[in-house]
């Protein structure tokens, strides 16, 4: 039996949510892995975390003056193998359009004040290892 709190829900995929094709990088951030009591462990990555806007939004509103960090970020959560992950250095994508049209949407558990975490949200979960999505050589266009 699945319940709410099940960590079985943190695999599910919603088929018949709308996504955005490419993503504009607002912030990047690596969560490394950590040992079963919570140690991290050096010069290891989990997974990386960002959060951006929808590139043609950001466009508009850039076009207007408007600062799209204003806009509530959508997460995007990268994972693969350790080699994928440690060959990404995140201050390259600040401000980077990244296709995510391969991303999955999937269930985001978001944690709240005084322990009581809940799947409150949506992020975009984009494998590195299994599809093709960032382009090591060039980022907007331009060489890294």
């Amino acid at each position: 039996m699945i319940t709410i709190e099940s960590p079985e829900l943190s695999k599910v995929i919603v088929e018949n949510a709308k996504k955005v094709d490419i993503l504009r990088v607002i912030s990047m951030r690596i969560v490394p892995k950590r040992t079963q009591s919570g140690e991290v462990l050096e010069g290891t990555r989990e997974k990386i975390m960002a959060q951006g806007v929808e590139t043609k939004i950001a466009e508009m509103m850039e076009k207007n003056g408007i600062d799209p960090k204003q806009l509530k970020p959508i997460t995007l959560e990268l994972v693969g193998s350790d080699d994928d992950l440690l060959s990404i250095n995140p201050e390259d994508f600040i401000g980077a359009d990244i296709p995510v049209e391969n991303a999955d949407v999937m269930l985001k558990w978001e944690q709240g004040f005084s322990g009581n975490g809940g799947w409150r949200g949506l992020k975009l979960v984009l494998n590195l290892s299994g599809k093709v999505a960032i382009q090591e050589e060039k980022v907007n266009g331009k060489e890294k």
